[in-house]
């Protein structure tokens, strides 16, 4: 079966509460610099973008050189983080995407 065959009913019926409304959000990657190009980061653009329209639940940046990012606690590993998280937006480089993965079950 192609993929252009494959219909919603198909893909199964798995809750995507946690994917649209995400109690907690962590940001592997979590950053305030800028690029070489004077553009913001993509962990910069991924924080910057949850904080200033106003996402209701926790914000947790992962970022093991840094204490805090945009006033949220920042975390060394996703490990650290004390709650739950339904989302995880992944900002790092792509040779430590897989062991981000990994670590975020």
């Amino acid at each position: 079966m192609g993929a252009e065959q494959i219909k919603a009913a198909d893909v199964g019926q798995g809750d995507l509460t946690p994917l649209l409304r995400p109690r907690g959000i962590a940001v592997i990657g979590a950053s305030e610099g800028v690029s070489a190009t004077g553009a913001p980061k993509l962990g910069t653009a991924a924080m910057r973008h949850l904080v200033e329209h106003g996402f209701a639940g926790p914000i947790y940046p992962v970022n093991p050189r840094a204490e805090t990012i945009m006033g949220h606690p920042c975390f060394a590993s996703i490990d650290d983080v004390p709650d739950p998280v339904d989302l995880a937006l992944i900002v790092v480089p792509s040779g430590a995407v897989l062991d981000v993965l990994e670590k975020c079950g």
